[in-house]
Formats: C-alpha cells, sequence, structure tokens
C-alpha cells in the first residue's frame, strides 16, 4: 500500500537503536532519499498499543553514518549511554520529494510514527533531545506539530538555558529538551552544552 506514492510502511517507521533507552535523539527528517530507505519493507512489525511500528534496534554502522549521527553518538558516550535511540519529527526525507508531494505531505496533520513516539516515551521516560530548533530557512522543526503531540508550550517549560535558546520541558515524567541544530557546523563547544544540558535533566 502506498500513500502519495511513498511506502505505508514508512509512516509507521520510528528509527535507529533501542526504545527502551534512557536517552532519544529526534531530528527534524532524514536526509538521502527514498531508495536509501527500501530496506525497511524488510522490517517486522512490531505491536505498540494498538498499532503496528516497525525500527531498526541496530544504531547506523560507521560507514552509513551521518554527522548528525556522529554528534548524537558523540553526546551519549559523553553522559554515559552507549544504547540510544535515534528519530525523527518525520519518518520521510522530503528533500528527495517532487514539490507537490511535499505540498501534499504538509497537509497532513501528523505522521503516526509521532504518536508512536509520544506513547512510547510515556512509557519509557527516557530524556528526549529535540534537535535542529532554529535552524535557518527551515520551519520544520514546528510544522511537524510534534509540540502538540507532547504538549509541548510555556506551560510544559520548567528551565530555560541561560545564554541560549534551548529549553527543558516536561511531558508527564518524561524530560524534553529542545535545543539547536545537531548537524555538521555544531562545534565541540555546542555539543558539550547539550552534554551539560542532559546532566541538569539527571537532577531536576
Amino acid at each position: 500500500m502506498e500513500m502519495l506514492g511513498i511506502p505505508e510502511k514508512m509512516y509507521r517507521w520510528l528509527g535507529y537503536g533501542d526504545i527502551h533507552s534512557p536517552l532519544w535523539f529526534i531530528g527534524i527528517e532524514p536526509g538521502g532519499d527514498l531508495k536509501g530507505y527500501e530496506k525497511i519493507n524488510e522490517l517486522d512489525d512490531n505491536p505498540l498499543g494498538n498499532n503496528l511500528y516497525c525500527l531498526d534496534p541496530n544504531l547506523p554502522s560507521n560507514s552509513k553514518s551521518t554527522k548528525v549521527w556522529d554528534n548524537c553518538k558523540y553526546i551519549a558516550e559523553k553522559v554515559g549511554i552507549n544504547h540510544y535511540f535515534l528519530s525523527n519529527m518525520s519518518p520521510i526525507p522530503h528533500s528527495s520529494l517532487q514539490v507537490n508531494q511535499q505540498a501534499d505531505l504538509e497537509k497532513l496533520e501528523s505522521y503516526q510514527n509521532l504518536l508512536y513516539l509520544a506513547y512510547q516515551a510515556q512509557k519509557t521516560k527516557p530524556i528526549v533531545i529535540f534537535h535542529g530548533k532554529g535552524v535557518r530557512g527551515s520551519r520544520g522543526f514546528y510544522k511537524y506539530k510534534f509540540h502538540e503531540k507532547f504538549n509541548l508550550g510555556k506551560a510544559s517549560e520548567i528551565l530555560k538555558i541561560k545564554n541560549s535558546t534551548d529549553t527543558i520541558h516536561k511531558f508527564g515524567d518524561t524530560k524534553i529538551i529542545l535545543c539547536r541544530n545537531l548537524s555538521s557546523r555544531a562545534s565541540n563547544a555546542v555539543k558539550d552544552a547539550v552534554c551539560e544540558i542532559v546532566s541538569v535533566c539527571y537532577k531536576t
């Protein structure tokens, strides 16, 4: 089955690694093109509540890693966690789509994967790092309405990091960090700052 020319299973794609981990990284959307995600169709469906989802339990190997994933690995290792989880607000690599497909996708209110992630976050209670806030020219940080699924807003904010746009929110017993971009331009100072915020979450 396809929706807007995209395999239906892509909409239920959650990401890589251990979804039961105490540390999650959620970016805006994956890079590359749909062909790079063909192996998703080979993954087993797994029950989550009353729905099904799919994920790759293995973190990307060095040969398939990206700078963003490398930066996430740096942060996880620095805070002492080696089994973490990588995901995105949108499971679809928009940059590879035709203009009309992108427009149709933006008309969708949300993706099922965000509902699955919110459901699992309430059960697992990880520290969740949403990264990509303030990326120049990108509306993606808010257009996928992730903040609605995780009930994020001024009321949920428990701490604003000094001299930064980064904030910590509470989603039930789950701590949510809304932070800057972790792309190739992220310096060690930026990554170390995120590590400090994770440490604050453990103490808050």
